[in-house]
């Protein structure tokens, strides 16, 4: 009976020690713009979405999935900084985790 009460107790503190925790997944926008974009943005978004992975892969971010969508034209001006007329939006599904790398590289949170 006491080897009995000793492998329950055993059994029980590993179930309930092996929680796993949850792994959270968000999704990040970056919108192209005329010339200051940290990665290589093709006139074929499939292309672009290849550099902005291997971009983000250089910067320790796995991303799950990466998705673009045309933004129409939002800016008529040549500045540098300014939305790339008819550009894309990238969104790229990220863990939880690099959030905050994503933030620093310029990308907003937000759903496609």
């Amino acid at each position: 009976m006491k080897h009995i009460v000793i492998i329950l107790s055993l059994m029980s503190l590993t179930l309930f020690s092996c929680k796993k925790e949850k792994d959270e997944t968000v999704w990040y926008r970056y919108m192209e713009t005329q010339c200051s974009n940290p990665f290589t943005v093709e006139t074929d978004p499939a292309v672009t979405r290849q550099h902005l992975d291997s971009f983000l892969n250089n910067n320790g971010i796995d991303p799950l999935s990466i998705e673009s969508k045309p933004h129409g034209t939002l800016c008529a001006l040549q500045v540098c900084t300014c939305p790339k007329a008819k550009g894309y939006y990238h969104y790229v599904r990220v863990h939880e985790r690099d959030s905050k790398t994503l933030e620093e590289l310029a990308f907003t949170r937000n759903n496609p």
